[in-house]
């Protein structure tokens, strides 16, 4: 406590107390240096973009430290790992001749990180998805950027190629001699200069990549909802064939390939993420996730539309009072279920934004799971007899069963693939007998398909964001800023830094 006490001359030069402090924390703490390269970010004087030196934390320097404090049978464990993420760890080994290798998960989202959330921190993020529960929640930032500091294709690019670059190595075992961009290391790489080409503790490949769609869009390139070419990087349907979700759909004869994915991208002229060329990754590393596909998806879309036709139907000369008596019931089932993730409120334009747009409930991705029975329960209360209100009851219905097999008690896949594609068999026919903007058919529904058809082997939650939005709760406290200068680097750098003066280096012992 002594060192501690040191901070800011005892106390006496109070703007140097926080940087003393964290000095002291981080020495001998463990944790790798920060690596600086150079990235493109946007300038605000002008519309081009200028080169920026950024913080990493290097995946293959994070893995390293981890390795060595960690009995390894408990770091190469893969009791937590999905089906499909253990076939793509026992395909890395078979490519890279080794028996021993672990297999690491990234994941990317923006973070709000203000006050009033007009600020979002763009991080990425390293974990271990096959550890015990103990350290399964674990996770290592590797780096963080504002967003309005970030240039649509260069910055991600850049970065990406800093990450592929410290994937290699992984893959190889050993330290890399060179820095990312063949040059020799700099006067801030001492200790790197001096491990290059030795051996290093953990061999290990990236195995799972999670994020939602605009994240796959942005740092990997692949395609984006509304793209006429093509919107699936799974297979090889189009915006106007959504409504294709029967047994028969053709874009189930014709699923896309990793060197498909590879062909239309030369096709169209785009040059893939330098991710993409990592050891050991596929399009199939990338998961699909159900907190946005399911949670901010489909269950937020049918939640808002029941609740558009339901919310007429209550007595009341405003559509704010019926909308109370609405929340008035949830209420209730909440009191009666116990439930934890609760909505504050209900107001018209949390179900429909706008007479022109179709309705979709705005809620958080716990609120929206945790509101399935209530949405089942609340359809049979609410509508009639009619052939339209009994189709979107028993599409409640659907989506509540889909929801119950994802417990680990009862996990049936064969029942989630069942069910999901009947529920997307019932929503389509909801579309097409309403009056648009209402029951509009999206993109996440052909998602929800292909994560709970094509992939009905893997059981959701296995590759779910849960554990992954928790952290960047963690992340946007360590980017919040009390004022100072706001540059990427500061940014960036305090980020890393704070994250390791809090944080022991994971030790991974069952």
């Amino acid at each position: 406590m002594a060192d501690l006490a040191r901070a800011g001359n005892a106390g006496a030069s109070k703007k140097n107390v926080h940087r003393d402090l964290l000095r002291a924390c981080l020495k001998g703490n463990g944790w790798p240096r920060l690596y600086w390269a150079d990235v493109r970010v946007g300038c605000s004087s002008s519309a081009e973009s200028k080169l920026v030196r950024l913080p990493f934390l290097l995946p293959h320097e994070l893995v390293h430290e981890v390795g060595r404090r960690s009995i390894r049978e408990a770091l190469l464990s893969e009791c937590n790992m999905s089906a499909q993420t253990r076939q793509r760890l026992q395909r890395a080994k078979q490519e890279l001749g080794c028996e021993e290798l672990l297999g690491v998960g990234m994941w990317a989202d923006g973070i709000p990180c203000n006050w009033d959330r007009s600020k979002s921190l763009e991080a990425l993020v390293l974990s271990l998805p096959g550890v015990g529960d103990s350290s399964h929640s674990a996770r290592m930032p590797m780096f963080a950027i504002l967003k309005h500091h970030t240039v649509r294709d260069d910055t991600y690019h850049d970065v990406m190629n800093v990450l592929s670059w410290s994937l290699r190595a992984l893959a190889t075992g050993r330290f890399p001699s060179k820095r990312h961009d063949s040059t020799p290391f700099e006067s801030t790489d001492s200790k790197r200069s001096k491990v290059g080409g030795l051996e290093m503790s953990m061999k290990a490949a990236l195995v799972e990549f999670r994020g939602d769609w605009a994240c796959y869009k942005q740092l990997l390139k692949f395609p984006q909802h509304n793209e006429r070419a093509g919107c699936c990087w799974r297979c090889d349907i189009t915006p106007d064939r959504l409504h294709e979700v029967g047994e028969d759909a053709p874009w189930r004869a014709a699923p896309l390939s990793h060197w498909g994915l590879w062909a239309r991208w030369a096709e169209k002229g785009i040059t893939p993420s330098p991710i993409c060329s990592a050891p050991c990754v596929r399009s199939d590393t990338m998961v699909l996730d159900w907190l946005h596909i399911a949670d901010l998806g489909v269950t937020s879309d049918f939640a808002g539309n029941l609740f558009a036709m339901t919310v007429r139907r209550y007595p009341g000369h405003t559509q704010e009072e019926r909308c109370k008596q609405l929340y008035a019931d949830l209420v209730m089932y909440y009191k009666r279920e116990k439930t934890t993730s609760r909505l504050d409120t209900l107001t018209p334009t949390m179900i429909q934004a706008s007479a022109s747009a179709s309705p979709k409930l705005r809620a958080k991705a716990a609120e929206a799971r945790l509101l399935v029975p209530f949405l089942v329960e609340h359809a049979e209360k609410m509508l009639g007899d009619s052939e339209f209100d009994q189709t979107v009851k028993r599409a409640a219905r659907e989506l509540s069963t889909s929801y119950s097999c994802l417990s680990k008690e009862d996990v049936s896949p064969v029942a989630l693939k069942d069910a999901s594609r009947r529920f997307a068999v019932l929503y389509v026919a909801l579309a097409k007998a309403a009056t648009p903007p209402a029951w509009k058919i999206k993109p996440k529904m052909h998602l929800w398909q292909e994560m709970n058809e094509t992939c009905c082997e893997v059981r959701p939650a296995s590759t779910w964001t849960y554990r992954d939005e928790d952290f960047g709760g963690t992340m946007a406290t360590l980017g919040r800023r009390r004022g100072g200068a706001g540059s990427p680097a500061v940014c960036g750098k305090s980020v890393l830094s704070k994250f390791c003066a809090r944080q022991k280096v994971l030790a991974v012992s069952e």
